[in-house]
């Protein structure tokens, strides 16, 4: 008895010895991983991801997104970032293309007038918002404008937006910390709120207002396909038509013959329409 009472004695004593070994463990892990955070902060976001590849610990660290927000802000001199993507790969895949303006379209712009404002090419900015013809820039109600330079991004406050048009993540420039100061508070609240909307969609009050969206999503669906055209542009053809398929194809047939026909530097039949005051926009 007296051999068997000693042998459980050891055994939690041995047992105690391997908990208290545990937790000394486990607040060296912790101070080792506030070094590693600390210092992973201070590479490049690709070799931070290359980091991850290494063990376990370092792989726990690097993911962490705080570590990665301050690799992606001192990589690219911001002054901040709002938010974050719909996937973390973006702080180490993203390229200068990936930054971008946010412009809100207006009756009088053109391709070729944003084109030259930003220095930038036209097909480069048919390709960033995914605008299969020049007709289509009316149909939205903004377009992202890409970054020319890395020294614009200096001291820029970035928030993320997903496109569902283009299918692409992008950085959106919300200015500096002066300009934040003058918007205030409630204007940068709006402008995130439209931006949200933007990528996410914006659904009806009621049961009813959500039927008549989902028909005229299908009615611009099935008049894109037709008319090999995206959603937005066939969207603008079925308003102006009042929503009449036959009429929104005619019109879009004649607008093309038009353009085809009519020289000089505009050709877009649906600004050109709005210019002589025959029809708005």
């Amino acid at each position: 008895m007296d051999h068997t009472r000693h042998q459980e004695e050891q055994l939690q004593q041995r047992q105690q010895q391997h908990q208290e070994q545990q937790q000394q463990c486990s607040q060296g892990v912790l101070d080792i991983e506030g070094v590693l955070g600390m210092v992973f902060e201070l590479l490049e976001p690709r070799l931070l991801a290359k980091a991850r590849c290494t063990c376990k610990l370092w792989r726990q660290v690097a993911s962490d997104l705080q570590v990665r927000k301050a690799s992606f802000i001192r990589h690219w001199q911001l002054l901040g970032v709002h938010g974050q993507p719909r996937q973390l790969q973006f702080f180490e895949t993203a390229a200068l293309a990936s930054f971008v303006r946010q412009h809100v379209v207006l009756r009088t712009d053109t391709l070729q007038m944003l084109a030259v404002r930003h220095g930038l090419d036209v097909p480069g900015l048919k390709r960033v918002n995914n605008l299969m013809t020049e007709h289509s820039l009316h149909s939205r109600t903004h377009l992202f404008i890409p970054v020319a330079s890395r020294e614009q991004l200096q001291g820029q406050l970035v928030s993320f937006a997903f496109c569902p048009l283009s299918k692409r993540q992008f950085a959106v420039l919300r200015g500096g910390l002066h300009q934040q100061q003058q918007q205030g508070t409630g204007a940068g609240a709006e402008e995130e709120h439209q931006l949200h909307v933007h990528s996410q969609g914006q659904g009806g009050a009621g049961q009813s207002s959500f039927k008549l969206e989902a028909l005229e999503a299908k009615l611009c669906q099935l008049l894109g396909r037709s008319l090999h055209v995206d959603a937005d542009t066939a969207k603008f053809y079925l308003g102006e038509a009042g929503g009449d398929i036959k009429a929104a194809m005619e019109a879009f047939a004649q607008d093309l013959a038009w353009e085809g026909t009519t020289p000089g530097p505009i050709r877009t039949a649906p600004v050109q329409r709005w210019i002589e005051g025959k029809a708005g926009l």
